[in-house]
Order: structure tokens, then C-alpha cells, then sequence
């Protein structure tokens, strides 16, 4: 992934608060987090939404893939 960060609201109260995480972390519901520029390159790859690099499914049931969670290249 990238150093891109990635905002996300999460319900507070009556109002809402903003988190700011890095690409490629895991987001607030439990799925991997992009920003824009990363899920174009997926797309544009032929990976699914939720499908790193390697081809691993990466959804919250899906598998864990040691060379994303590493820095494998």
C-alpha cells in the first residue's frame, strides 16, 4: 500500500468524529482500507475491492497474507 491517509467518521453522540488511518490499514468496520488512488490501481489490475496484491482475499472471514502483513515485495 501507500502513505496515503484515509478518513473515516465514526458515530459519536449526536455528531461525528473524524479518524485519520494510513492506506492499507484494517478500518473501522473490519475491512482493509484504501484510499482513492489505491482502489483505482486495483480495479485497474483486475483485483477485487478487497484483494491485495497477492491475490489473497483480505475481507475480515478472508485469508491472511504473510507477504502484504510483512513488507514482501
Amino acid at each position: 500500500m501507500c502513505n496515503n491517509e484515509v478518513i473515516q467518521y465514526v458515530p459519536k453522540g449526536w455528531d461525528y468524529k473524524a479518524i485519520t488511518m494510513r492506506c492499507g490499514n484494517t478500518s473501522i468496520h473490519g475491512t482493509p482500507l484504501y484510499c482513492d488512488e489505491c482502489k483505482a490501481k486495483h480495479r485497474k489490475a483486475g483485483h477485487r475491492p478487497y484483494e491485495c496484491k497477492h491475490g489473497k482475499d483480505m475481507t475480515p472471514e478472508g485469508a491472511f497474507c504473510a507477504a502484504c502483513e510483512f513488507g514482501d515485495e
